[in-house]
């Protein structure tokens, strides 16, 4: 089961708001998986920052990427840019 992402004049309730069960069967029998809610999520458009930290000279930098507070539990940070071309990702 695969659930494409919508716009949100696309939401229905039927689909993105609903329990879903796997049913496997073969000539031995059938069995049927525990229910799974799912509860789409919606983000309305955002910003992610960059704390600029003050560091002393020999001192380690720390950058934090700045997620707002409403979309925090749906966003991860995967990964830094640099140059427009160089991936660097979360360790």
């Amino acid at each position: 089961l695969t659930l494409h992402t919508f716009r949100p004049e696309q939401f229905r309730p039927d689909v993105h708001a609903a329990t879903y069960r796997c049913l496997a069967a073969n000539f031995i029998g059938r069995i049927l998986s525990t229910p799974v809610r799912v509860r789409a999520v919606i983000l309305p458009p955002f910003e992610v920052t960059v704390e600029n930290p003050r560091v002393r000279r020999g001192s380690t930098a720390v950058f934090r990427c700045s997620v707002p507070d409403s979309v925090r539990d749906y966003v991860t940070v995967t990964s830094w840019i640099q140059d427009n071309r160089y991936d660097i990702f979360l360790t």
